[in-house]
């Protein structure tokens, strides 16, 4: 049975509705193994959710992140006032020992990430910090962007953000970025990608994640067969 999107289809510009259509048509014929599923992003600990956004920036995961939310973790931090609080009395200095990280300005945007939390949780009425960022999440958008106003966190970084607070969405990396290039013809914005990648997922009836991860696999295996030869 085919979803219901026209009134998803109608809240897009008609430019992109149209290429929307064709990526959906290029997809069908990769012939992607769309039943694939992602890894669940499932912190159960808000600090922990901002924390990784800000270390995951330009660095690899798996050997420079995953150890540094094991330091956070050890801090026994379970909020985010309790965060504020400790990068307040540690200094800035003081917390980049702490996550072992001597990078100043990823401190301060961490912290001005985690005002701009505790400003949606008041906005919310809810006490429970991890409850807010899902409520947040759900109901989120790629237009949320330009009123989110946190110095240091881009649009990429904000979109990881949103999958790690639960919104059905994507974040446009490389493999992405060009899938779409190829079914449109031309380089649209990071925005962009992300409104058509969205569309195309609740066309084709499965989440946003499913087919990003659908799409990564397609290209980054084609990718290493090419390097192969």
């Amino acid at each position: 049975m085919t979803p219901d999107i026209s009134f998803f289809a109608e809240s897009l510009p008609l430019e992109i509705n149209n290429e929307v259509e064709t990526f959906v048509e290029y997809i069908k014929r990769l012939h992607l193994n769309l039943n694939q599923h992602t890894e669940e992003l499932d912190y159960k600990n808000a600090v922990l959710i901002l924390v990784d956004a800000v270390l995951s920036m330009n660095r690899k995961y798996d050997t420079f992140v995953v150890p540094r939310i094991k330091l956070i973790k050890a801090t026994k931090i379970e909020t985010l006032d309790e965060l504020k609080e400790k990068i307040k009395t540690e200094t800035v200095q003081g917390f980049c020992k702490i996550w072992q990280y001597n990078h100043v300005s990823r401190v301060i945007t961490l912290e001005h990430l985690v005002n701009k939390f505790l400003q949606i949780k008041g906005s919310l009425k809810t006490s429970n910090d991890l409850d807010a960022l899902h409520l947040w999440g759900e109901s989120s958008s790629v237009d949320d962007f330009k009123n989110f106003n946190v110095s240091g966190i881009g649009f990429t970084t904000f979109q990881y953000i949103r999958l790690m607070c639960g919104a059905d969405t994507i974040k446009p990396d490389i493999y992405l970025k060009r899938s779409v290039k190829g079914a449109i013809g031309r380089t649209v914005t990071e925005a962009e990608t992300v409104q058509i990648v969205e569309s195309a997922a609740k066309q084709l009836d499965i989440s946003a994640r499913q087919l990003d991860y659908a799409i990564w696999k397609y290209y980054s295996e084609m990718s290493r067969s090419s390097s192969i030869k």
